[in-house]
C-alpha cells in the first residue's frame, strides 16, 4: 500500500438529547437486517441513540500529513505470540487500560483515542510507577491544523504530544486535572475551549508543571504481526476505519460490517486481540461510553484489513 494518502478522520460520536432520537422504526429495520446477516455479532437498540457530527468521508491526498510521524521499518520481533492478548491482563497495574472514554457531542475521536493510548503507555512504560491522565481538551483548543469537533488527524495529534505536550484532563465538568474535558453527552450546546496555556482554577499546579510530553510518534507497519507485536511490547495503538450504519448498533461478537451506508471513518485504540469462535479479532476500546457495546469495548474482525482498520496504526513513547 502506498502511503501518499492520510485519512482526515470525520470522527463519529454517539449521544443523545432529550426527546429526540433516531426513530423507533428506522432502528428496528436496521436491526432485524443485521440479524439477517450477521453471523459472528449481535446488533441491539439503543434508546435514544442519536448519529450527530457525522460528516461526509474526508480522504485528502497529503504527503506532508502522511510523513507527519515517520514509519517504523525496525520493529524489536517477538518469537511467539500468544493467540490471544489483553493488555489489562499483562499490566494489571494500569487502570487506564480498563477505561472508557466518552468523546460526548464532539467529533473528536483521533484526539480522544490518542490520549487513552498515551495514558496507557505512560504507565505501562514506567512500569505502572507513574499514573497521569492525558487528555484531549488543551489539543483541541490550541490545535492549529485540525478541524476541532469536526475531524482531525490522528498522526498529527501524536505529533503533537511530542511537539507540544498534553495536559492532564479529568471527565467532563468534573473540575478534575489540568482542564476538563469540555463536552458531554446530551449535546447542550457546551462552549468551544479556547486556547489558553493555564490549568483551571483550583488546580494546584502551572501549565508548565503539569504538561507531559512523548519521546516519539510513529506509524507502526501495515500488516497484522507488526500491529500485534507493537501492543505486546509497547501498549495499545490507535487505528482508524471506516463506518457503516450497522457498526452503531453492535452489542457484542466479533464485527464485521454486513449492512447499511457509510457514515465516515472512526479512530480507536487497540488493547489486544483474540480469536472467537474460529474468527480472529483485535480487542477495542471505543470511545462513547460504557453504555455503547461491551461496556464500551468491542471485538472487530482482524487479518482482511476490513474496512481500512489495518491501514494506518500510530504509536510513540512517552518522555518522563
Amino acid at each position: 500500500m502506498a502511503l501518499t494518502k492520510v485519512l482526515l478522520v470525520v470522527c463519529l460520536a454517539i449521544g443523545t438529547i432529550s426527546g429526540f432520537s433516531i426513530p423507533d422504526q428506522m432502528q428496528n429495520t436496521l436491526v432485524s437486517a443485521i440479524r439477517s446477516r450477521a453471523r459472528t455479532w449481535v446488533a441491539q437498540e439503543y434508546n435514544q441513540r442519536e448519529k450527530f457530527g457525522v460528516m461526509s468521508l474526508g480522504l485528502r491526498p497529503n504527503d506532508s500529513v502522511a510523513n507527519a510521524v515517520p514509519l517504523l521499518e525496525n520493529q524489536r520481533s517477538v518469537r511467539s505470540l500468544p493467540v490471544n492478548f489483553d493488555s489489562r491482563q499483562k499490566w494489571p497495574y494500569c487502570p487506564s487500560l480498563n477505561q472508557i472514554r466518552d468523546q460526548g457531542c464532539c467529533g473528536s475521536c483521533y484526539a480522544v483515542s490518542t490520549a487513552a493510548a498515551i495514558t496507557d503507555r505512560y504507565c505501562i512504560h514506567s512500569g505502572g510507577q507513574k499514573q497521569f491522565t492525558f487528555g484531549a481538551t488543551d489539543y483541541l483548543a490550541c490545535c492549529t491544523d485540525c478541524l476541532k469537533c469536526d475531524g482531525g488527524y490522528v498522526a498529527k495529534t501524536w505529533q503533537y504530544w511530542v511537539d507540544s505536550g498534553f495536559t492532564s484532563e479529568g471527565p467532563y465538568k468534573s473540575g478534575q486535572g489540568c482542564k476538563s474535558y469540555p463536552f458531554g453527552s446530551y449535546c447542550v450546546n457546551d462552549p468551544y475551549p479556547t486556547c489558553s496555556r493555564q490549568c483551571q482554577a483550583g488546580y494546584p499546579l502551572t501549565y508548565s508543571q503539569d504538561v507531559k510530553y512523548g519521546a516519539s510518534a510513529y506509524r507502526v507497519m501495515w500488516n497484522e504481526n507488526a500491529i500485534m507485536t507493537e501492543i505486546y511490547q509497547n501498549g495499545p495503538v490507535v487505528v482508524q476505519f471506516e463506518v457503516f450504519d450497522d457498526f452503531y448498533q453492535y452489542r457484542s461478537g466479533v464485527y464485521r460490517h454486513v449492512t447499511g451506508t457509510t457514515q465516515g471513518w472512526h479512530a480507536v485504540r487497540v488493547i489486544g486481540w483474540g480469536v472467537e469462535n474460529g474468527v480472529k479479532y483485535w480487542l477495542i476500546a471505543n470511545s462513547w461510553g460504557a453504555r455503547w457495546g461491551d461496556n464500551g469495548f468491542f471485538k472487530y474482525v482482524r487479518g482482511e484489513n476490513h474496512l481500512g482498520i489495518e491501514d494506518f496504526v500510530y504509536a510513540g513513547l512517552p518522555k518522563y
